[in-house]
């Protein structure tokens, strides 16, 4: 949270804002562009989050994530949702991903277990 408001402080001084002046345009108080800036907000919701950057022109959707074909093949055979794929192809463990289709259904299910089955 530190980095994204390190981020909006800077968008903003370039913009030529007060914290005021953002404030009064995102509908938020000034206090809270100060916490959000400082990082020290832990209650940001996504629908503030998404006016801030809005405001300054940021694109808030993650960027496209490489998906490897044996993930691919994986998700053809489990019937996956594209954004099951995103997220598991987003993963790293020690800076690699797994490489079989075996590989990611025992990740996928080791998720899922987690997450109580849902």
């Amino acid at each position: 949270m530190e980095a994204f408001g390190k981020r909006v402080r800077q968008w903003r001084i370039e913009r030529g804002l007060s914290q005021a002046e953002f404030a009064e345009l995102v509908g938020i108080s000034r206090n809270y562009v100060s916490q959000v800036e400082r990082g020290v907000s832990n209650n940001l919701s996504l629908t503030v989050a998404r006016r801030i950057c809005g405001e300054l022109g940021i694109r808030l959707d993650p960027p496209e994530v490489t998906v490897p074909e044996s993930l691919r093949q994986f998700a053809k055979q489990d019937g996956l949702e594209p954004e099951e794929v995103q997220v598991l192809a987003a993963i790293e463990y020690r800076g690699s991903r797994p490489y079989t289709v075996e590989a990611w259904r025992l990740l996928h299910l080791a998720i899922k277990s987690a997450a109580g089955g849902r």
